[in-house]
């Protein structure tokens, strides 16, 4: 009779080693599956070593950690033994022993036990790295490209009023005319009174000399009337002094000639001197 030792099973008068994944006692007849979190080979079992699990009985390996996770200990019996890589981090390899998790960089982004980061996607980005999720372009931006860490303004004279956008000459809009905006605007501003502007300004213009403007987002200004007269960004005209006279849209007005008068404020020509009498103008 045949005593066979540990490892080892009795088949056919011969002392047999157990196959992959099973192990026996000493003057067994039959083999036995390891247990979960070891593996068996030369009819030993084992434990799983780090960065390995086995959640099945009777195995002759263990399995590999997925990538975006880590297992520092040993005998793990399920992958959920495996240490996930916190959101905004990854891992590219199975079977970590350690944690080697690396943050995303900017521009890029992860959820929990990733093996891998993903770009940003148009008309969104991310500044800093390590990041779980991305943000959108503010207002008076955009971003046409993926994995980004940054947007682009809209142009002096256009404007957006949404977030997220993703293309500069689809999502800013040139501003209306009687208004204007500075680079990376979410909207445009009123020109005040005295200027004017023609749309995708991105300055007002002040109204020329002998003509006014009196109220906000104006696209043009207008003629002083005869009799009056202003000076640059006007926002109402004056009256012509007496002695003076003016025609339509003019920036000073005129003094009336020797042999005519203006003894009244406001007028568009002067008088002739009575017979008899004479002036210097």
């Amino acid at each position: 009779c045949k005593l066979c030792i540990a490892g080892y099973y009795l088949i056919a008068n011969a002392c047999t080693i157990c196959p992959g994944g099973k192990t026996s006692q000493a003057l067994a007849s039959s083999c036995t599956n390891c247990e979960i979190g070891r593996y068996g080979q030369s009819g030993v079992c084992s434990v799983c070593q780090a960065g390995k699990f086995q959640n099945e009985q009777g195995k002759s390996s263990c399995k590999l950690c997925p990538q975006g996770s880590y297992l520092t200990t040993t005998g793990a019996d399920s992958s959920d033994d495996c240490t996930s890589c916190t959101a905004g981090k990854y891992n590219a390899n199975q079977g970590s022993t350690s944690n080697v998790c690396t943050n995303c960089p900017a521009g890029t982004i992860s959820a929990a036990r990733a093996p891998g980061c993903s770009n940003c996607p148009e008309g969104q980005f991310q500044a800093s790295s390590g990041q779980s999720s991305c943000e959108y372009c503010p207002k008076g931006q955009y971003q046409p490209a993926n994995g980004q860490t940054s947007c682009f303004d809209c142009a002096a004279g256009k404007y957006n009023g949404n977030t997220g956008g993703t293309h500069g000459l689809h999502d800013c809009t040139n501003c209306a005319a009687g208004t204007y905006s500075s680079a990376g605007a979410a909207s445009c501003t009123n020109c005040a009174a005295g200027q004017y502007s023609s749309a995708g300004a991105a300055t007002c213009t002040n109204c020329a000399g002998g003509t006014y403007q009196p109220s906000v987002g104006q696209s043009s200004c207008l003629n002083c009337d005869a009799g009056q007269y202003s000076g640059q960004q006007a926002t109402a005209c004056s009256d012509c002094a007496v002695g003076q006279y003016s025609g339509v849209g003019l920036a000073a007005c005129l003094n009336c000639w020797a042999g005519q008068y203006q003894n009244e404020n406001g007028k568009d020509n002067c008088k002739d001197c009575s017979v008899g009498t004479w002036s210097n103008g």
